[in-house]
């Protein structure tokens, strides 16, 4: 699974999808796989599905993955909270590109409730998890005004979140 996820970030999504569906392979044939490890290969999925442009498969996946990372049995195995906001993240992308603003808010606001509750326990994570949580805000708003005002659709909003991340955290503080 990190060999396909790696293989995306660096653009090659033909050897991404082998590595991923070949990971889905050793995963289904596991003896009573964990949820985390479950919900990881969906995240993996979503990504593939979202460069390949099916949103719709994407934002199902990322669902999916969610559900699982926050169940009782991942959570209490603690699992890394990255792949929740992984999660997330994809979510907030593919409900952009199929214009589902409601979904977009959702996630949005799961990824700062996801933020809240994973500071406390992976402190180590906290910048990095708190980039994700701001930029998957910023994009929710960005996207809000432009298709409001004029319902287009548009390539992918591109904005430096550290505005976002400042009013985020004086909230939390304030």
């Amino acid at each position: 699974n990190d060999v396909g996820v790696n293989a995306l970030a660096i653009g090659d999504h033909h050897r991404a999808a082998v590595c991923i569906k070949r990971a889905e392979y050793m995963v289904a044939r596991a003896y009573r796989p964990s949820d985390a490890a479950v919900g990881a290969l969906r995240v993996s999925f979503g990504l593939l599905h979202s460069v390949n442009g099916d949103q719709e498969a994407a934002l199902a996946c990322h669902r999916k993955a969610h559900r699982l990372l926050t169940s009782p049995a991942s959570l209490q195995s603690r699992a890394p909270h990255v792949w929740i906001h992984s999660a997330l993240s994809g979510a907030v992308g593919a409900a952009l590109a199929l214009h589902d603003l409601p979904s977009v808010h959702n996630f949005s606001n799961a990824a700062q409730d996801a933020l809240r509750s994973s500071l406390k326990e992976e402190a180590a994570n906290a910048t990095h998890l708190q980039a994700l949580a701001d930029i998957n805000t910023a994009i929710c708003r960005v996207e809000s005004v432009r298709l409001a005002r004029s319902q287009e659709p548009t390539n992918g909003p591109f904005l430096d979140a550290s505005s976002v991340r400042e009013r985020n955290l004086d909230d939390a503080q304030g």
